[in-house]
């Protein structure tokens, strides 16, 4: 029902900002800013611009950064195979 649908901006808050607040962590947890924990993915796309609700399955994660250091990154091998002409 579209009208029950969150945008974006409400979807992200609801796994990043309000569980931090909710464990009354909110000063060191879901934000990216000074003296936050600075855990955190990098996406191939920015899901909050330009990018249809039906793409959002279709994002990879690229880095993953706990405590401000990259534990895991996407090697080029790790991308999706290019679909190439059948035969």
């Amino acid at each position: 029902n579209a009208r029950e649908a969150l945008t974006i901006e409400q979807a992200l808050a609801s796994v990043i900002r309000l569980p931090a607040y909710a464990a009354g962590e909110e000063a060191t947890l879901g934000q990216i800013r000074p003296g936050a924990m600075a855990d955190l993915v990098v996406l191939d796309r920015d899901p909050t611009h330009l990018i249809a609700p039906e793409e959002l399955l279709s994002l990879r994660v690229l880095m993953t950064i706990v405590g401000g250091r990259p534990v895991w990154e996407r090697l080029p091998a790790q991308a999706p195979a290019a679909a190439g002409p059948a035969g």
